[in-house]
């Protein structure tokens, strides 16, 4: 009997100071069985091994290994001088709602729980909290309600999961001055990202097995998470050990698999750029790379595909990435995503052909749909960096290779001069039934594709932008100025009737002849070409010439015989002025094979439509092909028949 007294005793005392330790007989063996299962102290409840030992992820992203962190000082970026204020966490480590690397959205939600603990001691539980931002009440039935805090650290007891006490950081307030009062900090008169110590008294469960669960339930921009660190379980004066202090850095992934058709990491989906290659500036990195899914105070969506998209990060730094090359296959369409380009001219994304020797731009686009317009109301026609869903039609360079280049030129610091992307799909095996799809539109792939082969001019298409593959023989046109990509001309918006981007115009005042490189007439000897203008046909007009006999021979002579300045500004009345009229002509088999070249001849300086307008010169054909528009009127040899 004297044993037994011994046993309890022994038990009794242990449970005061947190150690079960009994001696004596056959109770021995079954005491140091229920010390392997009983813990009075919480484990890893100041975070010191530096991650999420002890605890486990039930739901949600608002918590991982990154928030766990060593950072101790925070500052606003209001505070002119940029003052450094104490977190003041006890010991080396704490998790911390924003991330070691300050990069979890507030808007994340989760829940993280504890291993199983025996509540002894007193029967008091401390913990360090920040951040969790107090709620305002909602007014329910002109009545207010109290909402209180979506940020709180539960008490659940293990045998039925109930909770039996919750704790909030009450406590939390910010200043309100426009500077900043660091003591007034460190004396807890404000506590925003500085914890403050609560205590939870639950001795009327001694004895009782259960856990914690941090959770944040807070979407909010404004300290929309929540901090913890040194929660004691069993005694007040015992902290846990400090952990190690090592650096925590960020590793991207740096692989991504693509296909020949599909660009690799088009979604962004590994959380960083790889598969991307930036080739300038800053505007493009891994940190970029935005796990975020809403922006701004208002919470509003960026209607982004999977758990991360490319964008609003630095927006007056300037760069371009550019993606792996794709072929394209399938139905030839292509899709992408954007959101902000503010101004399109400065953020956009470039398709760029690459074949031997070159390569071309082909296609330029950018948030052509953004409107700023009834904040924030997205479903009234709001997009700013809500990203719209593009698709384009690249049928036309089926079996090409093309890139995608990604150009940021904005320098302003408005969030919305930025570029967001994602969900770029390079492959469609059959047309994408985006029209069924709500706000998706397709942009136009207006360049005119031209063969790279010797028997295609070099840039008879002018979509080079430039005079590429031309070459001033005299005068002053060949100017930057001749180079028009408008579409229409006059108040009356009469249509150019270009192809592609870009098109030739000389100027009343200008003469000068331009003069192509040189190229091979093919076996059919064939050649197409839209002309304008040129009313006076003896001094404006284009000439081809071919090498015969090592000399060049003018074999065409071609100007816009079917000129017509009546029926002003109708068309359909025959009107033809400066608008592209589509000509042909298939010169004689003799000259099939010999090297030729082009001039563009301006010899008039009146004003009476006295320049020439030109585009898509086409001089690569094969038998049997079909030559699009009206037989030209060769003013050489049909002249002279």
């Amino acid at each position: 009997m004297k044993r037994t007294v011994i046993t309890i005793l022994s038990v009794i005392l242990a449970y005061g100071t947190g150690t079960l330790s009994v001696s004596g007989g056959s109770a021995s063996g079954k005491a140091e069985a229920a010390s392997s299962a009983v813990s009075y102290s919480l484990e890893n409840g100041g975070f010191e091994t530096g991650d999420l030992t002890g605890w486990t992820i039930e739901s949600g992203k608002a918590f991982s290994e990154d928030n766990v962190t060593t950072k101790r000082v925070f500052s606003f970026e209001e505070d002119s001088k940029h003052n450094e204020i104490a977190i003041n966490q006890t010991g080396n480590w704490h998790l911390y709602g924003k991330g070691y690397h300050e990069d979890i959205p507030n808007s994340f939600t989760g829940v993280l729980r504890s291993c199983v603990f025996t509540l002894g001691g007193t029967g008091v539980i401390s913990m360090k909290l920040a951040g969790g931002a107090t709620r305002y009440p909602e007014d329910v039935g002109g009545a207010e309600k109290p909402v209180g805090q979506c940020c709180y650290v539960g008490v659940y007891l293990a045998e039925n999961d109930m909770m039996i006490a919750k704790q909030e950081n009450d406590y939390f307030l910010k200043h309100t001055t426009s500077y900043v009062n660091p003591s007034q900090y460190a004396s807890n008169v404000y506590n925003t990202d500085n914890y403050y110590t609560y205590y939870l008294d639950l001795s009327e469960y001694l004895g009782k097995d259960m856990y914690l669960r941090i959770v944040d339930n807070d979407r909010s921009y404004y300290y929309g998470y929540i901090s913890v660190d040194d929660i004691r379980t069993y005694s007040e004066e015992d902290a846990q050990p400090s952990g190690e202090v090592y650096e925590k850095v960020k590793i991207y992934e740096d692989k991504a698999e693509g296909t020949e058709y599909q660009i690799a990491n088009g979604d962004f989906e590994t959380g960083s750029l790889a598969g991307w290659t930036v080739t300038e500036g800053l505007a493009f990195s891994n940190e970029g790379v935005n796990k975020s899914d809403v922006w701004w105070n208002e919470n509003i969506t960026y209607n982004r595909d999977g758990e991360y998209h490319y964008g609003m990060y630095y927006p007056e730094a300037t760069g371009k990435m550019r993606s792996q090359e794709f072929i394209v296959a399938g139905s030839g369409y292509v899709s992408f995503k954007l959101g902000g380009c503010m101004d399109n001219s400065l953020t956009y994304l470039r398709f760029v052909l690459v074949e031997e020797d070159r390569e071309t731009e082909v296609a330029r686009f950018s948030n052509v749909k953004y409107k700023n317009f009834q904040f924030p109301y997205v479903a009234n026609g709001m997009k700013l960096l809500n990203l719209v869903q593009y698709y384009a039609d690249f049928s036309a360079f089926l079996g090409k290779t093309i890139y995608i280049e990604a150009v940021d030129e904005n320098t302003s610091s408005d969030d919305l001069g930025c570029m967001v992307i994602d969900s770029v799909v390079t492959y469609y095996e059959s047309r994408p039934e985006f029209m069924y799809e709500r706000e998706a539109f397709e942009l136009a792939v207006n360049y005119e594709y031209e063969s790279v082969s010797e028997y295609q001019v070099r840039n008879g298409t002018f979509e080079t932008g430039d005079f590429t593959g031309w070459t001033v023989v005299e005068g002053d046109i060949g100017e930057s100025a001749n180079i028009l990509s408008d579409e229409v001309f006059w108040a009356e918006k009469i249509p150019y009737n270009k192809s592609g981007i870009f098109f030739f115009s000389s100027t009343d005042a200008q003469t000068g002849i331009l003069r192509s490189e040189r190229f091979a007439l093919n076996d059919c000897a064939s050649v197409s070409f839209k002309l304008g203008a040129a009313k006076n046909s003896e001094l404006v007009y284009m000439s081809f010439y071919a090498i015969v006999d090592g000399s060049p021979t003018e074999i065409g002579r071609f100007s816009n015989d079917n000129f017509n300045d009546t029926g002003f500004p109708s068309l359909s009345q025959g009107m033809q002025i400066q608008n592209l009229i589509q000509y042909h002509y298939q010169f004689d088999s003799v000259y099939a094979g010999c090297e030729a070249y082009i001039e563009i001849v301006d010899r008039d300086s009146s004003s009476d439509y006295a320049f020439i307008t030109l585009d898509s010169i086409i001089t690569y054909y094969r038998a049997g092909d079909m030559l699009p528009g009206k037989t030209a009127t060769n003013l050489i040899s049909d002249n002279q028949n």
